[in-house]
């Protein structure tokens, strides 16, 4: 499984899922997935919606890249840091990860209401505070 990117920082469901324009697709479930994670700024380059495909060496935003893999079969992970997911409960930022090949979550700790709807998706919901800084380094789980 790789890592999709490592979020720096907070990351709100706005960062996760952009309200704004974006929620005119919240009927569409593919559509609104364009947004994943576009507000997330990446630990690895500072950059937001930029990270580095695995496969391909190339950068590309976080949602183009979340479905190449998808395309090729490769599953996926966040890193995250502390209260992901906090604000408002918006349910796509749970949908869209798994919606797009994610399987896992990996933070120090949840917003309540993401942590359960992380659940209903059957999306592993990991909480990790001794092992998150050795993913800092690496780029495989």
């Amino acid at each position: 499984m790789r890592v999709l990117i490592k979020v720096k920082g907070k990351c709100t469901t706005d960062h996760i899922s952009a309200a704004g324009p974006w929620l005119k697709f919240r009927g569409h479930l593919d559509n609104i997935s364009n947004n994943l994670l576009i507000g997330a700024v990446n630990i690895e380059n500072d950059a937001v919606n930029k990270v580095k495909n695995q496969l391909t060496g190339e950068y590309g935003g976080v949602p183009d890249v979340a479905r190449f893999y998808k395309a090729n079969g490769l599953n996926w992970v966040v890193v995250g840091d502390e209260n992901y997911g906090e604000g408002s409960s918006r349910e796509h930022a749970a949908l869209e990860p798994r919606h797009l090949g994610g399987r896992a979550i990996i933070v120090k700790n949840f917003a309540r209401i993401h942590g359960q709807f992380l659940s209903r998706q059957q999306m592993e919901d990991i909480i990790v505070a001794c092992i998150l800084e050795t993913l800092v380094s690496t780029r495989n789980v």
